[in-house]
């Protein structure tokens, strides 16, 4: 434990220091080795791998929505067609397809392998970022108006942000689309290639978060909108030719097509659109647009983390602002159309914050890229307007100023984003002893054999990362099957026929104190499904009931049902526990 928190200590203090060195360059600019972007990145996340180590390697389930995209990479071994064969709801295939990786290369179907897979996914999304704001500076530019978001990346110790989210993927892939944008942007002529990679990652975006669509969407459209603009200005020369319109369309049919025609091919295309379009869209509806916003308050205030980091992006923009003002003329087109268009990408994000209809704070990762890109974009846009050389004196005495004005920004952030890590990071060291799997999972291990399915009627996804057994169903989760809804009775009657198929050994109603019940009572519990008690009287025995804590929520226990032959064969005796276990 001590030896850990000195690696701890000195990642911290050797991230500090080498941010000082990068500030420090902005007023003593010189060749250096770090300009080398490996040797940046390979600095930077060594230290992020330490610092979050304590996070990686917590030995419970952070939120239950890594236990649920983890359970679904596990099924995905197996079971390999999306809506076929599982179902993320609101989250895409590719989320959970790119955990089944790791996974099949042998890697332990833990919560430690999906946080490792989140600083892999962390990683590459800061290397895409940064080449994005290479575009319009220096090595050693880029490298310092990256470091806050480095430093939201190395820091997230926020629980929020601290387990893999269905926005992990879809970020990384924005952050692909702006960076190959930001070439196109700055390059003498356009690239086949790459704009057939704009497309690609742009329309793999809905097949990880839909939320995220209209984002990719927006940035598709600029993509176009630049190739007929260049069009429609040079018409006579090859470079304008439509071979970068049609790989862009290519590039971004591409995996929706191919991905699709395989889900329409095993007859699942009527489970595409019922459970990822239309209950996504009724899921979205539950609420009004003003308790939207004050979800959008609450989810601010519940995150400090982000918070600071949104605060110094406020700030550069009102310093932007007052440059803009003192200078004589306005950003060059440079910096004009980017400007522009991330904050227009920035409004669009926050729209589809808000359009989710819910106050789950992870979704604030979708800002990341556009924040990173306008802090980087104010800081050289305000940098060239005070350089004009028919400025006041007093303007060009205010540019010695902006990068001091700038590194105290970074470093108040540095401050502030390590002070709360240290005081959490205490709290995550003192509990990683702790390892103990949950008494559910402890008693269905009495019972289960290596290859057995188990079926959780609730939300407890959790049961099947700490038991290793897959889901028995698509449904990872029971969500859209027991929450009343104008699809319930086609997911009710889909997750039947899958239990009856699979017939696992062991099933779970988990609609009990003390588990994740969203807004479910007593009446949820899986009596309220009559075909499906039948089905569990006829096949199932009640093995264990636990009661976890003294009726707090819901006066259910979580009931343990094991197939009747395997009760009989393992001799197994109908049991009633109580814990103090949450």
């Amino acid at each position: 434990m001590n030896e850990l928190q000195n690696y701890i200590t000195l990642a911290d203090l050797a991230l500090a220091v080498f941010s000082i060195w990068i500030l420090w360059r902005r007023f003593s600019p010189r060749k250096s080795f770090t300009d080398n972007p490996l040797v940046f990145f390979i600095l930077i996340f060594i230290s992020m791998l330490i610092l979050r180590w304590p996070l990686i390697s917590w030995p419970h389930e952070i939120n239950i929505d890594e236990s649920q995209m983890l359970a679904q990479g596990m099924r995905y071994l197996s079971h390999p067609i999306p809506w076929r064969d599982v179902d993320g709801t609101t989250g895409g295939p590719l989320n959970s397809m790119i955990l089944s990786l790791p996974l099949s290369l042998g890697s332990p179907s833990t919560w430690e392998t999906s946080r490792i897979m989140l600083w892999v996914l962390n990683c590459l999304t800061m290397v895409f970022l940064y080449f994005a704001v290479r575009c319009f500076g220096s090595p050693a530019e880029s490298q310092f108006v990256l470091l806050p978001a480095i430093y939201f990346y190395a820091f997230s110790f926020e629980p929020h942000y601290a387990f893999y989210s269905s926005e992990t993927l879809p970020v990384l892939m924005l952050s692909a689309g702006l960076c190959l944008l930001a070439q196109e942007w700055r390059a003498t002529r356009p690239s086949v290639t790459r704009w057939f990679f704009v497309g690609l990652t742009l329309g793999a975006v809905p097949l990880a978060k839909l939320q995220a669509s209209p984002l990719a969407l927006f940035l598709a459209g600029v993509g176009f909108m630049q190739l007929l603009l260049l069009r429609r200005k040079d018409p006579g020369t090859p470079r304008s030719g439509l071979m970068p319109i049609a790989a862009l369309i290519l590039g971004g049919l591409l995996i929706p097509g191919l991905l699709l025609g395989i889900v329409t091919a095993k007859g699942a295309f009527g489970d595409f659109w019922k459970s990822y379009i239309l209950a996504s869209r009724s899921y979205a509806e539950q609420t009004s647009w003003g308790f939207r916003i004050h979800s959008m308050k609450n989810i601010l205030l519940m995150s400090p983390h982000f918070t600071v980091y949104l605060a110094i992006n406020v700030a550069a923009a009102l310093l932007w602002l007052f440059a803009r003002q003192r200078g004589k003329k306005r950003a060059s087109a440079e910096f004009f159309w980017p400007l522009l268009i991330i904050a227009a990408d920035l409004i669009l994000s926050v729209l589809c914050i808000l359009a989710a209809g819910k106050g789950f704070p992870h979704y604030l990762l979708l800002l990341v890229p556009p924040l990173t890109l306008l802090f980087a974009l104010l800081f050289f846009a305000g940098k060239q307007v005070l350089s004009v050389p028919d400025n006041p004196p007093t303007t060009a005495s205010i540019l010695k100023f902006w990068p001091l004005i700038f590194s105290a920004l970074t470093l108040s952030l540095l401050c502030m984003q390590s002070r709360d890590y240290t005081r959490q990071c205490n709290t995550f060291l003192a509990g990683t002893e702790l390892g103990n799997k949950s008494l559910v999972a402890q008693q269905v291990a009495k019972a289960i054999r290596p290859g057995d399915t188990l079926s959780v009627w609730g939300w407890m996804p959790m049961y099947h990362v700490e038991t290793g057994a897959l889901p028995a169903t698509r449904d990872a989760i029971g969500h859209y099957i027991i929450s009343p809804g104008p699809l319930q009775e086609y997911f009710q009657k889909r997750y039947l026929t899958d239990l009856t198929k699979s017939r696992p050994a062991i099933f779970i109603d988990a609609v009990a104190d003390s588990t994740f019940c969203w807004t479910w009572t007593d009446d949820n519990i899986h009596e309220s499904f009559p075909a499906l008690t039948a089905f569990i009287n006829e096949n199932y025995s009640l093995w264990v009931s636990i009661q976890l804590k003294k009726k707090t929520l819901i006066a259910s226990p979580v009931r343990i049902y094991v197939l009747k032959e395997r009760m009989h064969e393992l001799h197994l005796v109908p049991t009633r526990l109580e814990t103090d276990e949450e």
